[in-house]
């Protein structure tokens, strides 16, 4: 399983070795991250109210 970073401006999980956030641009990219929220339909999601997240995709919760 390919370990994947996460983006600290827009909490989206990107590939390992990304440079920049394809989904924001931030180049904030942290390699540690505690658990994964994936949101489907973001207008209906009272977790993606939480994460503050307004597109679907695969997040991480708490970003180190």
């Amino acid at each position: 399983m390919v370990q994947e970073w996460a983006c600290r401006s827009c909490k989206h999980l990107v590939p390992r070795g990304t440079e920049r956030c394809p989904y924001c641009g931030s180049s904030d990219i942290a390699t540690s991250y505690v658990g994964v929220a994936i949101v489907l339909n973001p207008d209906d999601s009272e977790l993606a109210r939480l994460l503050g997240v307004s597109e679907s995709g695969k997040y991480g919760i708490r970003i180190q």
